[in-house]
């Protein structure tokens, strides 16, 4: 009877084992899952439209060589600063056109300039500006009076003078557009400490066998 038994609970004992080896291993999650690979979009603010930007002349403009249509270059003069951020920076390129010109004329007509702010190069993208601006040129009304008084009609030789911007003139102009940008994330006051895995408790060396000391 003994001898029957014995093979039998072999038998049971490899069936049991080839079942645990067919068995599907369930994998775990890979850390690196969609979860982890879903990137977090940085948050956006804006600068308003309105928001006042000064910018001066790239070159002159005057009413003797300008003529409506023509467009001249401004450069921004300060930077545009929102919650910290440089939305817009100090040298960035605008762009602005003539609107009216009004040639210099007799008995003392000045000229008369007008120029519109259009927009801003900024990051590669074209920003909307608003400003206008009309400059007219000196007036000799009162040096035309007296001539007229005095000679008559030789008074109509009396020009007034050209309306004329130089370069470098700051003139303030205002965005036409809101203008979206990604702030600047300010560290915290306290030391920022990095997440670390916990380590796992290592157990210590054991200790090899005392030997034991022959009698004497």
């Amino acid at each position: 009877m003994k001898t029957i038994i014995a093979p039998l609970f072999g038998i049971c004992c490899a069936a049991v084992n080839a079942q645990d080896l067919q068995t599907p291993v369930t994998s775990l999650p890979n850390p690196t899952s969609e979860t982890a690979q879903t990137q977090v979009e940085p948050l956006k603010a804006k600068l308003f439209a309105g928001s006042p930007v000064i910018v001066s002349l790239i070159d002159d403009i005057s009413t003797t060589s300008s003529n409506i249509g023509d467009k001249f270059k401004v450069m921004v003069v300060h930077d545009v600063v929102q919650g910290g951020t440089i939305v817009i920076p100090k040298g960035a390129l605008g762009e602005g056109v003539v609107t009216f010109v009004t040639k210099n004329g007799a008995f003392g007509k000045p000229g008369i300039l007008g120029i519109s702010l259009r927009s801003l190069e900024l990051n590669g993208q074209r920003i909307l500006l608003d400003g206008r601006y009309r400059e007219e040129g000196g007036n000799n009304n009162g040096a035309a009076a007296a001539t007229m008084f005095a000679v008559g009609v030789a008074a109509a030789l009396v020009k007034g003078k050209s309306s004329f911007i130089p370069k470098g003139r700051e003139l303030k102009a205002r965005t036409g557009e809101d203008i979206s940008f990604a702030p600047v994330t300010e560290p915290s006051s306290g030391p920022i400490s990095e997440t670390k895995a916990p380590e796992l408790p290592q157990d210590s060396p054991p200790k090899p066998p005392e030997a034991n000391t022959p009698p004497y």
